[in-house]
């Protein structure tokens, strides 16, 4: 028995599976991007000085913006550094850690929004759980911007969201 394909339905199909691949691998690369940023905070490279901190560096906005749920007003790129920076100091064994990352890539709209699961350890001798938000917008020049950031801590007594 002889099959027939419509062309024109194996083409759209075919340019689906690219834009999922295409949506995939940017999603890859904002999660890769937060969880260096991570890294560097572990690393207390305040200054952005080391590899790593340049490359974070490289991918924040001019316009970024960032809020707390234990801090007042928005923050600039230099004030969120100054926060971990001053937590860091009241708890020099503080550590965060991803466990989970769930990304939506609008392609069209050029727009990205990263939500990570995240422990907070070595402040105390509580874990918390927190929930962070990295929104994320693509230039004209197709480079992806680092634009806001949402971090809001879960309570100690009932072990955060995680």
């Amino acid at each position: 028995m002889l099959h027939r394909t419509d062309p024109g339905a194996r083409a759209m199909s075919q340019a689906a599976s690219e834009v999922d691949a295409k949506r995939s691998a940017i999603a890859r690369e904002l999660e890769r991007r937060f969880q260096l940023a991570i890294e560097v905070l572990n690393e207390h490279d305040w200054e952005w000085k080391t590899a790593k901190g340049q490359e974070v560096e490289s991918y924040i906005s001019t316009t970024f913006k960032a809020v707390f749920d234990n801090v007042p007003g928005q923050l600039s790129w230099q004030g969120l550094t100054d926060v971990f920076r001053q937590w860091q100091e009241q708890a020099p064994g503080i550590q965060y850690n991803i466990h989970s990352a769930q990304t939506h890539v609008d392609i069209v709209a050029g727009e990205a929004v990263v939500h990570f699961e995240i422990t907070i350890s070595g402040a105390g001798n509580v874990t918390l759980g927190g929930l962070s938000e990295a929104q994320w917008k693509r230039r004209c020049d197709g480079k992806w911007m680092w634009i806001h950031y949402m971090g809001i801590r879960g309570i100690g007594h009932n072990g955060g969201f995680v």
